[in-house]
């Protein structure tokens, strides 16, 4: 598990370097893309499980997690629908590299209160809010 960390917390701060490098205008001519970075997560739950939460196999405690993902997932598409192949919803620096409020408030409150409504994307080009 360390080991995966590691190289995924290297792959961000690659990403976030090339796309700090981009804003500033040289990668121009380079022939790199813009990477957009999502993340779906649940904030209430999943800290308060415990590390041998990740060895517990038992269909009830599997259950409970697909449907917390469900609803975080619910939760992320309501408020992000439109970044899709926009903008990153995930802000690497704040997530990943330990700067201060890397947690939204606001979107820990929306999802404490989550309630099933139906997911529809919000107004935007070519699109209304009904469709």
């Amino acid at each position: 598990e360390i080991t995966f960390n590691a190289s995924l917390l290297r792959e961000l701060r690659t990403v976030d370097f090339v796309t700090r490098l981009m804003d500033e205008g040289r990668m121009e001519g380079t022939g790199y893309r813009r990477v957009l970075v999502h993340m779906i997560a649940d904030e209430i739950t999943l800290p308060s499980l415990g590390a041998s939460s990740k060895m517990n196999t038992e269909n009830a405690f599997l259950h409970m997690l697909f449907e917390k993902g469900r609803q975080a997932a619910h939760v992320w598409l309501r408020d992000h629908f439109d970044d899709v192949g926009k903008a990153s919803s995930a802000d690497i620096r704040k997530l990943f590299m330990g700067e201060d409020d890397a947690l939204d408030g606001a979107r820990i409150k929306r999802q404490a209160k989550y309630q099933e409504e139906p997911v529809k994307p919000k107004a935007g080009k070519g699109r209304t809010a009904a469709e």
